[in-house]
């Protein structure tokens, strides 16, 4: 456990890229039981999405108070 803080727990508190996140792990799931390259460039796509939140520090939304298992508390 190197360079961890336990201190911090390990949600984001980015809304979207929690749900870039999910949808690339969900979209994959689906590519390797249907072997479809359309679904593995989409995961590579949410992929893409999810990292961009965090880089442009993208605002959460007024619904994400319905979601909080998606994001940890402020």
């Amino acid at each position: 456990m190197f360079g961890l803080n336990p201190g911090i727990g390990r949600a984001s508190r980015n809304f979207y890229r929690n749900v870039f996140a999910l949808a690339a792990f969900a979209v994959f799931a689906a590519a390797l039981l249907t072997d479809s390259p359309i679904c593995f460039a989409a995961a590579a796509a949410f992929g893409a999405l999810s990292r961009t939140a965090v880089k442009k520090n993208w605002k959460t939304p007024a619904i994400a108070g319905r979601l909080p298992w998606l994001t940890r508390k402020m």
